[in-house]
C-alpha cells in the first residue's frame, strides 16, 4: 500500500492524514503523533485503533484476543446480515472437516463435500502407470 493510499483511505473515512505525515511516523522524525492522526493511520491502513496501538507498544494482542482474532471480528461485524450468515456457515464447515482430521488424520483421496458439510472418500481417477512387459527370448 503507497503512501498516498493511506492517505486517500484515511481521507474516506473522514479521518484524513496526509502521505507526508505518515512518512515522517513511518522514518521516526514525527515521535510523538497525535491521537486524531494515529486514529486517521489505522484507518488509511484499514486497520482499528486497537490493533494499531498494539502493535506500536509490540503487543499481539487486544485485551484477551491474538490481533488475527481481533482483524477476523472486525470484518464479521462490518458485514450484513446475510453474509455473516454465510460466514458462519463456511467456519462450520472448516471446523468439521478439522475435527474430521483429527479423529481421523488427513487422508489422500479425502475430500470436502462441501454440500452435506462433511468429508467423504473419492475414487482415484487417475491411472496407475502400468510396469512394461518383461521381454522373453525367442
Amino acid at each position: 500500500m503507497s503512501l498516498a493510499d493511506v492517505e486517500r483511505n484515511s481521507r474516506r473515512h473522514g479521518q484524513g492524514i496526509s502521505n507526508g505525515y505518515v512518512s515522517q511516523i513511518e522514518n521516526g522524525q514525527m515521535t510523538n503523533p497525535s491521537l486524531d492522526a494515529l486514529i486517521g493511520l489505522a484507518r488509511g491502513l484499514g486497520v482499528s485503533e486497537d490493533e494499531l496501538f498494539a502493535v506500536a507498544r509490540g503487543v499481539n494482542r487486544v485485551g484477551e484476543l491474538p490481533l488475527d482474532e481481533v482483524r477476523v471480528l472486525e470484518f464479521y461485524r462490518a458485514l450484513p446480515p446475510n453474509t455473516k450468515d454465510d460466514v458462519l456457515a463456511h467456519l462450520e464447515l472448516a471446523y468439521k472437516r478439522h475435527v474430521e482430521n483429527l479423529r481421523t488424520g488427513p487422508k489422500s483421496g479425502r475430500v470436502y463435500d462441501a454440500v452435506a458439510g462433511i468429508p467423504k472418500l473419492v475414487k482415484d481417477t487417475q491411472k496407475k502407470p502400468r510396469k512394461p512387459a518383461s521381454k522373453k527370448n525367442i
